[in-house]
């Protein structure tokens, strides 16, 4: 079985996060948890950031696959991406995105299609997808993220393809956009509607509803050391995780060599990955901490995504509900605290105010309000 995994895009809409595919949630990467699924298969890796090539071969060598990274070539978009496997898929093949979060059993749906398929579901929000218009069960028709949306139905990026796939891509022009769309050589293809979870993590407020579903699909367990605290419903605790004197109210993720305590509080829908520190009176509710991230003294982490080694001088807050309780911009939430890039240093009583978006190794200074 070939699969090609597209992981070439620039994640422009994550920033101030890089390379999606390689975002943690609950100890592993989005790609790895992809990867993971296809075991058995050979993996070409369609790229462009040598990170991504190291992260599959990694995955590939776990989990033991053969994968064939390809470097993308000078043709941007999801078409140009795929024409980089042309000389080497011999037969029928999968096409799956890298970055998607979803019940992976929507795999084993697509391993039994016929081939010249691809999967649809319907969406809230369909005008932030590719909308399409079926009859008799064949695209008709598709509309890239259109303003006022034919339907609620849009194209997952998931594909059952023949390697005629390869012949209508070298007919096709340069979009609009400057990049080569698959999408514009589906017309006439079978569609499977799929209900099942499926989550198109674009920006970076919406990892944490992709943290809420992997928390619920993940089981339950304690390989960690956890010294006169209370816990509290479903927590993952991993191995050489401590945690000491505090209360840990689930459902939880704690990675491997998480510190938390004394007198510390981790509220519900809270993942912590590898390495952070959570120390004295410190509360972090409904948040997202990324590796090797430290609050070690009286800190307030609400509703908000923390990168990569990020440290928190004492008091440091994010405040996660405005004084009028309007919806918090441009998450459009109730409630949101910030989004804070890697390697960023907040002073002492540094504050942020619902909604702040802090880029990659800026310093906030102590007292400072953003």
């Amino acid at each position: 079985m070939e699969v090609v995994i597209l992981a070439g895009g620039k994640s422009k809409r994550m920033r101030p996060f890089e390379l999606k595919p390689l975002i943690t949630l609950l100890g592993k990467t989005i790609l790895e948890r992809i990867m993971k699924q296809w075991k058995g298969s050979k993996i070409y890796i369609i790229y462009n950031d040598e990170r991504i090539k190291e992260a599959a071969l990694e995955y590939g060598k776990k989990y033991g696959m053969e994968v064939i990274p390809l470097k993308q070539i000078p043709k941007e978009g999801t078409g140009g991406a795929l024409l980089t496997a042309k000389p080497y898929i011999k037969g029928n093949f999968f096409v799956i995105a890298a970055d998607h979060v979803l019940d992976y059993s929507i795999y084993e749906d697509l391993r039994r299609t016929a081939p010249n398929t691809l999967m649809a579901t319907k969406v809230e929000q369909p005008q932030k997808y590719g909308t399409i218009i079926v009859e008799q069960g064949k695209l008709k028709e598709i509309e890239e993220k259109p303003e006022h949306p034919k339907s609620n139905l849009v194209n997952i990026s998931l594909y059952h393809f023949t390697p005629e796939i390869f012949e209508k891509l070298e007919e096709i022009e340069e979009s609009p956009r400057g990049e080569y769309e698959l999408t514009d050589v589906l017309e006439g293809m079978n569609v499977l509607i799929t209900e099942k979870k499926w989550m198109d993590v674009a920006y970076p407020w919406e990892l944490l509803d992709a943290m809420e579903y992997l928390l619920e699909l993940e089981p339950e367990r304690n390989n960690g050391t956890v010294e006169n605290s209370i816990i509290k419903g479903k927590v993952i605790i991993e191995e050489g995780a401590e945690i000491v004197n505090s209360v840990i109210e689930g459902p939880v993720y704690i990675g491997k060599n998480v510190k938390i305590g004394p007198y510390s509080h981790i509220r519900p829908k809270t993942s912590l990955e590898q390495g952070v520190e959570i120390g004295i009176g410190t509360t972090v509710k409904h948040s997202l901490v990324m590796e090797g991230t430290k609050a070690k003294h009286l800190s307030y982490i609400g509703d908000s995504v923390v990168g990569r080694n990020v440290n928190f001088g004492a008091g440091a807050v994010t405040a996660n509900l405005r004084f009028d309780e309007k919806p918090v911009k441009p998450m459009n939430k109730r409630k949101f605290g910030a989004i804070i890039g890697d390697n960023v240093k907040l002073g002492v009583h540094a504050m942020l105010m619902p909604g702040t978006i802090i880029k990659k190794g800026e310093w906030v200074f102590p007292g400072e309000k953003r």
